[in-house]
């Protein structure tokens, strides 16, 4: 006879052994059904377990339940660790498109040299991106202050003044900066973006600065062009967060 849907599964699992004890006998699955319920039932009230065996019979529908929940448990925990995909040339893709003053190989070589960068969204990649450029505008006023100390040289008094005000440009743009990180954490884009801004400017002006009279040594180009392309950087973004 073909056995119908079973309504009740116990599947014995075998208990530990030892080296110098039997193997235990094959997992076995005994289905009831409907059919041999009523024969059971017809041949006598069924034999009455040892207490042992009771136990071990309540046992079973608990074991497997702590057997689901911790696998439920260790596939929720492995999903909500999976990576976020990396936006950061996608982001830097856009900001070159959206924006001419944004060098893509640049952008993308500044952020993923920060940490963090793989795994931030775009909001993650404005902090990062703000917190870049003022780090440059904080070693580049440091950087000022010790080539004043240890005097302009050849360069005159002309040299000396260019300096004198980049540090100051460099000065404010560390402090707008910090406002800008601020801003950014609280979603407040547009005034983000006036202190990115900002920070542009105060390179292209200090570097303007030493343009005005040819022949000036400018021991500042390079940091100035670096300020500008992580200042423009971090204002697409915020711009793009803002739209």
């Amino acid at each position: 006879n073909t056995l119908k849907s079973p309504y009740l599964i116990v599947v014995d699992i075998p208990h530990p052994f030892t080296p110098n004890s039997p193997l235990p006998s094959p997992t076995r699955s005994i289905f009831l059904t409907k059919a041999t319920s009523k024969a059971a039932s017809s041949t006598g009230p069924s034999p009455k377990l040892s207490k042992k065996s009771e136990s071990a019979e309540k046992m079973r529908p608990a074991s497997t339940l702590v057997l689901f929940f911790l696998s439920f448990s260790l596939g929720h925990v492995g999903a909500s660790h999976a990576k976020r995909p990396d936006l950061v040339p996608r982001v830097c893709n856009s900001s070159a498109a959206t924006d001419p003053n944004v060098d893509y190989d640049f952008c993308v070589r500044a952020l993923l040299a920060s940490p963090g960068s793989h795994t931030a969204d775009a909001k993650g990649l404005a902090l990062i991106a703000v917190k870049l450029t003022r780090a440059n505008a904080t070693g580049t006023r440091h950087y000022v202050k010790r080539l004043l100390r240890k005097g302009t040289g050849d360069g005159g008094a002309y040299l000396r003044t260019c300096l004198e005000d980049c540090k100051e440009l460099y000065s404010d743009a560390a402090s707008r900066l910090k406002d800008a990180r601020r801003a950014v954490k609280r979603g407040r884009y547009d005034d983000a973006n006036i202190w990115l801004s900002s920070a542009a400017d105060a390179a292209t002006t200090c570097e303007q600065g030493f343009e005005d009279q040819p022949g000036t040594a400018n021991p500042l180009r390079k940091r100035n062009a670096d300020m500008f392309q992580l200042a423009v950087i971090a204002l697409s973004i915020t711009n793009s967060l803002a739209s």
